[in-house]
């Protein structure tokens, strides 16, 4: 239990090390030395871990999409009754791994881990609808996924302009209620005549 325990708080030391780095130097300059450094271990501890940083920033974005891939499985967003659920799971999610998400998102981030999150937000939607060949619904998926993928990005480098309790209403209200209407509701030009 003692070494699993210490096996746990090097490797999590080793992501955080990574994450870190990644904040200040893009991915590619980031050496293992760096990141041996960063997470004061040695570099064969590194490598009883990873076989390189490629391994590493994979195991810190697979698990950041297991985590997410959970959520979504746990509610079936075409109830209406459980968007409230899914929304209130996804503003904790994304509140408790705001920073790993902006740093793997940001300018020095890892551009595949964008497409990955893009493509489990595809797999999603196509394992909750049907007549997935038909070219409204394939637009729709298009919709969706965009809209998600722009507001979670314009929430993670914004946060001092909306939190994500907002972000992920404003997804929800754009969604449900088209953003022609959202925004005629934000902006109260609505009720003028």
């Amino acid at each position: 239990m003692k070494y699993t325990k210490k096996t746990d708080y090097t490797n999590q030391q080793l992501q955080d090390a990574l994450l870190e780095l990644m904040t200040t130097k893009p991915f590619e300059k980031i050496t293992i030395n760096n990141i041996a450094d960063a997470a004061h271990v040695n570099r064969s501890t590194f490598y009883r871990y990873y076989d390189d940083k490629y391994q590493l920033l994979e195991r810190i974005e697979n698990d950041l999409i297991e985590q997410i891939d959970s959520i979504r499985n746990q509610v079936k967003p075409l109830q209406s009754d459980q968007s409230a659920d899914l929304l209130q799971m996804e503003v904790n999610f994304f509140n408790r791994h705001f920073a790993e998400l902006q740093v793997l998102l940001g300018n020095n981030g890892d551009r595949h881990f964008e497409a990955k999150l893009t493509q489990g937000f595809y797999e999603r939607f196509a394992a909750f609808t049907h007549h997935q060949a038909d070219p409204q619904v394939m637009m729709i998926r298009q919709v969706i996924v965009a809209t998600s993928m722009t507001v979670l990005k314009f929430w993670l480098f914004n946060a001092d302009q909306i939190d994500g309790e907002e972000a992920l209403h404003s997804i929800s209200a754009i969604l449900q209620n088209g953003a022609f209407s959202y925004l005629r509701e934000v902006t109260g030009q609505g009720n003028q005549d």
